[in-house]
């Protein structure tokens, strides 16, 4: 995994770990999920996908 992408990016994955045990919870053993769980979720979820996301170069941003 390193050999295609950068550190930082890759160790954002690890940030995943609570949302799947969260839902793994949910769905195996039917526990309830609250408001304030699924925001957190959301946030991290939007979190990683930010990092992730590719970036313009300010070149390409000013065409």
């Amino acid at each position: 995994m390193l050999a295609h992408t950068e550190a930082a990016k890759a160790s954002t994955s690890v940030l995943a770990i609570p949302v799947i045990g969260v839902l793994s919870g949910v769905i195996l053993l039917k526990e309830p999920i609250y408001w304030n769980t699924a925001v957190g979720m959301i946030l991290i979820l939007s979190g990683i996908m930010l990092v992730n996301k590719e970036r313009k170069s300010c070149k390409q941003a000013l065409r």
